[in-house]
């Protein structure tokens, strides 16, 4: 008597886009767990000079920064940046696009400043929020900046002579100043907007909300504290303030602002240095 042949289990619908897509999240996986042993130290002066260099330049950054690097996103903002370079005028020039965590070691961030966009002259962007050259006159923002630390009574500020806004010394005090953009063309503020960048910064935040304690914000307009909505207030600490800019004196005036020394207050609470808010 012949046997009757074995009928095949009927797959049900999708089954095979599920194993097919588990397989794919299993690699992810494991790129995600090797790049966080690759850590890129050597790399050119040109930060667009290769992928590798775009990525080094992020320093110590790149380790809590691991499972975003290890997606395409960020070489997709690589590609699109450089070819804006290599077609057009775009500030700040390539060594200091990633200026802000040069400065600002991640091991060393205490603070966080959130800017919107590089400014979009020739020799003013340094890839500092809110920063410019000391070569380059004072931008009205910053002014407002200088009024506000002067009017703080509990900060010891005087306005630097001659004026100028360059702010490295408080990069270098452990300030991350961040804008929410890194790139710009020249003469066409949020022209880079949409590049990918603000996906980019969001991750940055998430990166300090999770992997630090303690990290004072310093949230100036609504731009600002859109990027720093995500942030756990259990346990760091979110200043709120309306923006330096002129335009937007007629809601709140920024020389009433008091973040100076009220970020002071709470280093020193948690037993850190408080910034020295003069310039050098």
């Amino acid at each position: 008597m012949l046997k009757r042949p074995k009928r095949l289990k009927a797959l049900k619908p999708g089954s095979k886009g599920k194993k097919a897509s588990a397989s794919k999240h299993e690699e992810t996986k494991e790129v995600v767990k090797a790049s966080k042993h690759k850590i890129i130290t050597d790399v050119s002066e040109d930060s667009l000079n290769s992928y590798e260099d775009f990525v080094g330049h992020l320093g110590d950054w790149q380790e809590p920064l691991a499972d975003y690097l290890a997606t395409p996103h960020f070489k997709q903002i690589y590609e699109y940046v450089k070819q804006e370079y290599d077609s057009t005028l775009c500030f700040p020039p390539k060594e200091l696009i990633f200026n802000a965590f040069k400065k600002a070691n991640f091991k060393d961030v205490k603070v966080v400043i959130v800017g919107q966009d590089p400014y979009i002259k020739v020799n003013e962007a340094m890839g500092l929020c809110f920063s410019i050259p000391k070569t380059t006159k004072c931008p009205p923002s910053l002014k407002n900046i200088y009024k506000a630390l002067n009017k703080d009574k509990k900060v010891d500020f005087k306005t630097p002579s001659p004026v100028h806004g360059d702010l490295q010394s408080w990069a270098d005090q452990g300030i991350l100043m961040l804008n929410a953009a890194l790139t710009v063309r020249a003469g066409k503020s949020f022209s880079h907007a949409k590049s990918g960048w603000l996906k980019f910064t969001n991750e940055v935040i998430k990166a300090i909300n999770k992997e630090k304690e303690g990290i004072v914000f310093l949230c100036w307009g609504g731009k600002a504290l859109d990027i720093c909505k995500q942030v756990d207030t259990s346990k760091h600490h979110v200043l709120k303030h309306g923006h330096p800019s002129p335009l937007a004196q007629k809601f709140q005036k920024f020389e009433e602002c008091t973040h100076f020394s009220e970020t002071n207050d709470i280093l020193v609470k948690q037993g850190l240095e408080p910034i020295d808010w003069n310039l050098k």
